[in-house]
């Protein structure tokens, strides 16, 4: 984690390659990275001074499997799914390069061009965008992008979200228990009220709770539920702390509406 700040900063972009899963702290740190962090560390060979490192960059994560993805980052993530390469079109190392050197120029040269033209149009694509994600300041260089081109890169890149969205809650226990139940016949139809005590007994029954992975206690279920917010709002499940309370705690509200 202490190398990864200096790591970061020394380049342009931070490529991590071959990965099989993202533990909590690095799946928070590439947050961090993306959205713009610093590190503090002390000056060498002082006790005083210190040297602060700032950076944010874009990240490039390779993986066959990445594993169960936290909503946070999904929300800051454009996945994509490279196509096989077939045995009679792999190429050598020497021979990739060879023909990336020749095509350098021209497309070098075309990137620049776009990049002049969405660079452009960028103010009027801005005044245009009437809804932006998460990443509002991709959603309108996408938006612009799309203006210029006539592709349609924002509507891709939105659903390629929703798909994401998807993912992070199949990967989530806590979540599937609440798309299960609210999507129920026994969900009462005007929403449920009570403790986040209450709901952990609810939502853990059946054996539920029983299962490794599954919140221990009221709090720990809480902090997973908050970290898959966005993601069950997008399905239409709410799950909100109201002003209430009574004998056995703060009271919470869970309401389902069908997304259209």
């Amino acid at each position: 984690m202490r190398d990864l700040g200096p790591t970061t900063a020394a380049g342009w972009v931070l490529a991590l390659d071959n990965l099989s899963g993202l533990p909590g702290w690095l799946s928070d740190a590439l947050c961090r990275i993306v959205t713009g962090d610093a590190q503090v560390t002390r000056a060498l060979y002082t006790d005083d001074d210190v040297n602060v490192i700032t950076y944010q960059r874009p990240v490039l994560l390779a993986g066959i499997d990445l594993g169960a993805l936290r909503n946070d980052l999904a929300e800051r993530m454009l996945p994509l799914e490279l196509a096989p390469i077939p045995r009679h079109k792999r190429r050598t190392a020497r021979t990739l390069w060879a023909a990336y050197e020749q095509a350098h120029p021209r497309i070098l040269g075309a990137l620049l061009d776009l990049a002049a033209t969405v660079w452009a149009e960028l103010p009027h694509a801005a005044a245009d965008l009437t809804e932006r994600p998460r990443l509002a300041d991709f959603a309108e260089l996408l938006h612009a992008l799309d203006r210029v081109t006539g592709w349609h890169s924002l509507d891709a890149f939105n659903a390629t979200q929703d798909a994401l969205n998807e993912t992070v809650l199949d990967g989530h226990p806590v979540a599937a228990a609440l798309r299960e139940w609210t999507t129920s016949h026994a969900f009462p139809l005007d929403g449920w009220t009570g403790t986040m005590a209450e709901l952990h007994r609810l939502l853990g029954s059946d054996g539920r709770g029983l299962a490794d992975g599954w919140p221990k206690t009221p709090a720990v279920l809480s902090a997973r539920i908050r970290q898959v917010a966005p993601a069950l709002r997008s399905r239409g499940i709410h799950v909100a702390r109201t002003s209430g309370s009574n004998k056995n705690g703060k009271v919470w509200s869970v309401t389902y509406a069908p997304p259209t």
